[in-house]
């Protein structure tokens, strides 16, 4: 059984107000029948999603959120069987997919249902699982291969950050996964927001002289197995680009949820292209 810190308590309060209560904790207590009523009597929407303000974020949650978060399986099979959305994702201001929230919980059952569901791998505005569950000490070999087994992008890009799950394990000092991550086939040149690489990082330590050994290692293992030549030169605009395309990606549905601030920033990025200024900062 998973004992993971956020399985104890309900804290219905943190994910849901008002009538939405009475459903989290149906959810909470596995309570299936209880569920059921609450959709097919009370009329309850099963894809309804709160909006609850904690400090400065503010969380979107739908209950197939909460179940997967809480790991109440029971409870996930019941609002799936009564049409929940399995790709409905937990807004924040990023996004999270339910997939990313079972493997941040280290909870390979939860991600098995989910995969025998069918749920969504790649969303281009949510976190990758690797990701999640690497930030969230839930690495493990066995759970990344059966993602992968199913079709996750191991080169998914934050959508924000534009960091691969390459660039996070580098970034934690997760090397183990770094090294998995390498041997999988994932691309140590893709850039990020800001045009830095897996590549680039390691230039980027040896430059402040920061994690020198580790550095100069896999320094020595981009020159030898990728043929990258240094120093590498960091394109702000490049990294810019990916931004405004991984916006261009996105579904109607995805754009929604981003809201009016994300197109006007996208806009800002488009005329920088012409520019050559983003936020005051020169992009070349």
């Amino acid at each position: 059984m998973n004992k993971h810190k956020d399985y104890i308590e309900a804290n219905i309060e943190k994910y849901f107000q008002g009538d939405n209560v009475a459903m989290a904790k149906a959810i909470f207590n596995e309570d299936t029948n209880e569920i059921t009523r609450l959709v097919k009597e009370e009329g309850y929407d099963v894809d309804t999603r709160d909006i609850i303000r904690r400090g400065f974020w503010t969380y979107q949650w739908t209950y197939l959120n909460y179940a997967v978060t809480k790991g109440k399986r029971k409870s996930v099979i019941a609002l799936l069987d009564l049409g929940a959305d399995i790709n409905k994702l937990l807004m924040v201001a990023y996004a999270d997919s339910n997939l990313n929230l079972a493997a941040g919980h280290c909870d390979h059952a939860m991600v098995e249902l989910l995969l025998n569901h069918n749920v969504k791998m790649n969303h281009t505005i949510a976190t990758s699982p690797f990701e999640y569950a690497m930030l969230n000490d839930c690495y493990s070999e066995e759970l990344f291969d059966l993602l992968i087994e199913h079709g996750a992008n191991i080169d998914h890009p934050h959508y924000i950050s534009g960091n691969t799950p390459l660039m996070t394990a580098y970034d934690i000092d997760n090397l183990e996964a770094v090294d998995y991550f390498l041997n999988k086939g994932a691309d140590p040149t893709k850039v990020n927001s800001n045009g830095h690489s897996f590549a680039s990082f390691i230039q980027l330590d040896l430059d402040n002289n920061k994690k020198r050994e580790t550095a100069l290692k896999y320094k020595q293992h981009m020159i030898n197995d990728y043929g990258i030549q240094y120093p590498i030169n960091v394109s702000y605009r490049k990294g810019i680009k990916q931004s405004i395309k991984r916006y261009e990606m996105t579904t109607a549905k995805e754009r929604e949820l981003l809201g009016e601030e994300e197109i006007e920033l996208i806009n800002d990025m488009r005329e920088s292209l012409i520019t050559g200024i983003f936020s005051g900062v020169p992009i070349d």
